[in-house]
């Protein structure tokens, strides 16, 4: 008897199904706004160069290949604890290292499932739509709260407020650190000190997602909300992510950090998602967390890595302002790209959603999310003029 025979194939989610489809086009000026990937003008996604020094050291210098412990090499969690944590909270946070930013989420997710499991995961609206993947797929509620209205072309704080009263004690509360995907809007300094109050006050769990830490307004300025929230909040989580950072994407480099209120509470929350990651993949990969830990912990090497992540930050900043020149030039209606000039980050929310995207792929072979996201990184000067008249072409289509 065939075994399998019943077993129904799975869609891709719409991110890989469209980079996919991206990747087999045939369209002769193709155009790929879909992945998060930061690349430069000739289209590549570089080598850092100081990625490049440190791979130089290691490859002198590493003696084994042996599997890390569970929890990752001291060395790289030590530099990440103290690149994004104020003194003040060092000993309050306990970390772990992870494949990547996604596999930190999939870790809290194990671990909020056996101790939260009658509580809600609440996740901004829009949203990252593998927030609540990873987190139903063990089996937690989760609901929105609104954050950003693309109408308004801004942050609804207030209305994200009046959601999140609903939420009750031990309630997670899924918060992007910077750059908030899709909508590029981040909350301002003195929100993030209401919303780190609000939090406490109701006894809510903040989770902090930090995966474009350094893409806003720099490595130690994006770090506010997190250091902010941890004041006020005894306990949480925050998934960091190097990939984007680093530009290490096929390195997996991540961190799940562990805020509790004293040490020994993090700490024992850092022993116990060492069970998770025993059943999942028992050992983190060394390359990134290695460069990473190089990097971090050397001061001339350090200094270049905040220069690097300056230009990339720079970069996205000029194709920002650059699109939104030529759009204007096309006679666009920018009400369109709310907050294009203005916010953060690799991705913006447009108007160009469903079948203005579906257009677009088909006459344009311009491939970007039905819900309009677009990924700055993903554009280059030399398609500039061809995206703005195919964006304007689009939303002349009813």
């Amino acid at each position: 008897m065939t075994r399998f025979a019943n077993v129904d194939s799975a869609p891709l989610d719409s991110i890989m199904a469209l980079d996919l489809a991206f990747r087999e086009s045939e369209a002769k000026n193709k155009v790929n706004l879909v992945i998060g990937v930061f690349q430069n003008d000739e289209g590549c996604s570089p080598v850092l160069e100081v990625v490049k020094e440190a791979e130089k050291r290691l490859l002198e210098t590493e003696k084994s290949k042996a599997y890390l412990p569970i929890s990752g090499e001291a060395p790289f969690l030590h530099a990440a604890k103290s690149l994004v944590f104020e003194d003040k909270l060092l000993d309050r946070v306990s970390l772990v290292h992870t494949p990547g930013g996604t596999a930190a989420l999939r870790i809290s997710a194990e671990f909020i499932a056996e101790h939260f499991k009658d509580n809600t995961i609440w996740v901004s609206a829009p949203a990252y739509p593998n927030h609540k993947g990873i987190f139903s797929a063990v089996g937690m509620s989760c609901a929105d709260y609104r954050y950003f209205s693309i109408d308004e072309g801004r942050v609804t704080f207030d209305q994200m407020l009046e959601d999140l009263s609903a939420a009750k004690a031990g309630d997670v509360v899924i918060l992007h650190g910077c750059c908030h995907n899709p909508s590029g809007a981040d909350l301002t300094q003195h929100q993030w000190c209401k919303i780190a109050n609000f939090l406490a006050e109701r006894d809510l769990i903040p989770f902090i997602d930090l995966a474009y830490l350094g893409y806003a307004d720099g490595v130690a300025e994006d770090s506010f909300g997190v250091n902010t929230v941890f004041k006020a909040c005894p306990n949480g989580f925050v998934s960091i992510s190097f990939s984007k950072n680093f530009a290490l994407y096929a390195e997996r480099t991540g961190i799940l950090a562990f805020v509790g209120e004293t040490n020994e509470i993090s700490h024992r929350c850092q022993t116990k998602s060492q069970a998770y990651i025993r059943s999942i993949y028992t050992s983190p990969p060394a390359h990134g967390a290695r460069i990473v830990a190089t990097v971090i912990s050397d001061v001339t090497l350090h200094r270049k890595w905040l220069e690097e992540v300056g230009s990339m930050r720079d970069r996205l900043r000029r194709m920002r302002n650059a699109l939104d020149r030529a759009l204007v030039t096309e006679g666009v209606d920018m009400s369109a790209f709310p907050g294009l000039r203005d916010f953060n980050g690799m991705f913006a929310l447009t108007k160009l959603t469903g079948k203005r995207a579906d257009w677009l792929r088909s006459e344009r072979g311009v491939f970007l999310l039905p819900n309009g996201r677009i990924s700055i990184a993903g554009m280059r000067m030399e398609t500039l003029d061809y995206l703005s008249d195919a964006f304007a072409s689009a939303l002349r289509q009813k």
